[in-house]
Formats: C-alpha cells, sequence, structure tokens
C-alpha cells in the first residue's frame, strides 16, 4: 500500500522515465548489435538491466525508509544510476542495426 502512494504520488515522472527505459529495452532486445560489437552490446544490456533495478531499489528505500536511511544519500544513487542506465541504453542504441 505505501509503495503504491509514492508510486502514484510521482506517478507523471514514473510512467514517464519507466516507459522511456521499458521502450529503450524492448528496442534492444528487437534490434541485432552490428558485426565485432555483439559483446560489448551485451554486456550494456546486462548493466543496464541491473543498474535499472538498483536504481528503483535504491529510490523506493529512499522513500519508504527515509528516517532510517537519510545518512546513505539513496536518492542520490538514483540520480546517478539513472544517468548511467540512459548512456548505456543509448549507446546500445547507436551499436545497433
Amino acid at each position: 500500500v505505501i509503495i503504491l502512494y509514492y508510486l502514484l504520488h510521482n506517478k507523471t515522472f514514473v510512467y514517464m522515465f519507466t516507459g522511456c527505459q521499458f521502450y529503450i529495452f524492448h528496442l534492444l532486445r528487437k534490434l541485432k548489435p552490428k558485426k565485432n560489437f555483439e559483446v560489448i552490446s551485451y554486456i550494456y544490456r546486462v548493466l543496464y538491466k541491473y543498474i535499472f533495478i538498483i536504481s528503483i531499489i535504491a529510490w523506493l528505500l529512499d522513500q519508504l525508509l527515509c528516517e532510517y536511511v537519510k545518512f546513505l544519500y539513496l536518492h542520490s544513487f538514483w540520480h546517478i544510476g539513472t544517468g548511467v542506465v540512459a548512456f548505456l541504453g543509448l549507446q546500445n542504441l547507436l551499436i545497433c542495426e
């Protein structure tokens, strides 16, 4: 119930950002990397997926347990992680056909 409240409270941003990330991930699953870029593309995809999941967990912990985890600055990890995810996703799109 609490997670649902936070998702609905920030729903515009969550829908927009998460929708864009899932769309990029969907595109990456359909596109094939250019020749000689298969390994790099695979590494980008794995990093993309796991950094995005870790960033979401950090954001949820920051939102739900702010009083207890404030000293960890988890919100900053959310921003850093989502920036890295956006970079990896777009880089991977560039090396795909």
